[in-house]
């Protein structure tokens, strides 16, 4: 088992899709040869390689997504992330492409059914969760829901317990001081600018919900990493709300309480996505509704049907 204590760096390949169709809509240049003399020389060179794939694209069908899984596992690289495609903040380039292409959203519940598929997928190739979306090769016989052989330590920052904070640098950088979120300007261009002509940069400051705090260990540390210590928590000053969703999680089967823990169940990790929403502060969903509805309402746009109603 992996030291508490021993956490990783990693070097990261954005493949994205090796699908020619798909490449060819998201404008990459990169050929599969060059792909796959880069990730030799990154595999010859780093020991945590990863390469970060995405699913849930615009018509992509299941034959589509196996054949990219296929495709990443032969790279042989240490860990590969598998992200939803994010058809909020996607270019606007990218829309109008795809409705060149006349194609349509993968809706919110067929995403989720993508999901289920890939995490079974990469399990039957020797590759565990060790977080929601990320991959590790593994050769331990482990059958965690989540594994522990690997974690990285932005992502222990940023989806941390509380006292675990982040000071990020660059553009569209995020950074996380107890109660505060400071971030930087999102185009790039502009940043440089700022920092080469006027040796300045325009942030966005900002104060979170301060329980989030006290609530960073079940509100995300938990569905993000699938296990939350009780001993790096403390348990009395988690507000009532929160303590209410968590007893919510357990009845439904989502989580697990143990003498020393709570852990997701295999349930919980594929909706640890939606568990990340459903314990943040009304404060957040509003805000992120808002912004979906926001993306809904752009002509340039497709959004998929997020809403997945499931009977109580």
């Amino acid at each position: 088992m992996r030291d508490a204590s021993e956490q990783y760096t990693k070097d990261s390949s954005p493949v994205q899709t090796f699908n020619p169709k798909y490449r060819q809509l998201f404008g990459l240049t990169a050929t599969i040869e060059q792909i796959l003399n880069g990730v030799d020389l990154l595999n010859r060179n780093f020991e945590f390689v990863c390469i970060d794939m995405l699913y849930g694209l615009h018509g992509q069908s299941i034959s589509e997504l196996i054949k990219d899984l296929h495709s990443a596992i032969q790279l042989e690289t240490k860990l590969i992330d598998l992200y939803p495609i994010n058809n909020i903040v996607i270019q606007e380039r990218l829309g109008c492409a795809y409705k060149k292409e006349n194609l349509s959203p993968t809706s919110g519940l067929d995403k989720f059914g993508l999901s289920v598929l890939a995490q079974q997928y990469m399990r039957a190739n020797g590759y565990l969760p060790h977080n929601g979306h990320g991959f590790i090769k593994s050769n331990t016989g482990n059958n965690a829901i989540v594994t522990d052989e690997y974690t990285f330590e932005y992502h222990e920052a940023v989806y941390g317990y509380k006292g675990h904070e982040i000071i990020s640098f660059g553009s569209f950088a995020y950074t996380s001081i107890d109660g505060l979120c400071i971030g930087n300007p999102t185009n790039t261009k502009k940043y440089i600018e700022n920092l080469n002509n006027n040796n300045h940069i325009d942030m966005y400051i900002g104060q979170y919900d301060k329980s989030i705090c006290e609530n960073k260990g079940i509100a995300l540390h938990l569905p993000y990493h699938g296990v939350a210590e009780k001993q790096k928590m403390d348990l009395t000053l988690i507000d009532e709300v929160t303590k209410e969703k968590l007893n919510e999680a357990i009845k439904r089967g989502l989580v697990i309480e143990t003498p020393d823990s709570l852990q997701l169940t295999q349930s919980g990790l594929s909706w640890y996505v939606n568990l990340l929403y459903y314990f943040s502060p009304q404060s957040d969903q509003t805000k992120l509704e808002s912004m979906i509805n926001q993306a809904e309402n752009k002509e340039k746009r497709s959004i998929e049907e997020w809403r997945i109603y499931l009977r109580h």
